[in-house]
């Protein structure tokens, strides 16, 4: 019941998400309905058990050239459906320097709960590139101390924090780009 549900929502989702994107002169990113296996794996880890809790079954991303696209674009999502949260992280970057701005919304027409995340392409491009590749070095350090049943070796620790720190630099570089005179606050 859950996934039909998730299905129409997702399509309502789509459709504004594409709206809002040839208004602003931004990017849809439509990656579609979270599969159940991570439904699942999210309902057990992250939600204590309870699926009435999961908020992104239905989700998409906006991706912007530039803030005030990507303002133009909140702004208009804002206007289009009830935002129920906003996490933004451009005022508080993850530890890694990732920014991006996660809205849960209520879908007018479904009234489901969907997961909108509006991105920066400099920011974006470095997530799906650069630091995918530095994610995956540090999970298989972490993977081989849990798989061997043992604390990590401080040579291990330390590869882990010099990836961070890379990643850290990656981010950072990417968004000082943005932080031109011209550009509008988040």
């Amino acid at each position: 019941m859950l996934y039909t549900a998730a299905t129409h929502a997702q399509t309502e989702l789509d459709a504004l998400i594409k709206e809002i994107s040839l208004v602003t002169h931004t990017q849809a990113i439509i990656p579609g309905v979270k599969s159940k296996a991570r439904a699942q794996q999210k309902v057990a880890t992250e939600l204590q058990g309870d699926a009435s809790r999961i908020t992104d079954l239905a989700r998409g991303s906006i991706v912007a050239d530039d803030i005030p696209s990507l303002v133009q674009a909140f702004e208009l999502m804002n206007k289009e459906v009830t935002v129920v949260a906003v996490k933004n992280r451009f005022k508080k970057p993850t530890a890694s320097g990732y920014r991006d701005l996660k809205m849960l919304v209520q879908l007018p027409e479904t009234n489901i709960i969907a997961e909108v995340q509006l991105h920066l392409k400099g920011i974006s491009d470095i997530k799906n590139g650069a630091e995918h590749e530095i994610y995956e070095k540090i999970q298989k350090i972490e993977r081989t101390g849990l798989e061997q049943d043992r604390e990590l070796s401080e040579f291990e620790i330390a590869r882990i924090s010099q990836l961070r720190s890379e990643s850290q630099e990656l981010y950072q570089d990417a968004w000082q780009l943005y932080l031109q005179p011209e550009t509008i606050a988040i």
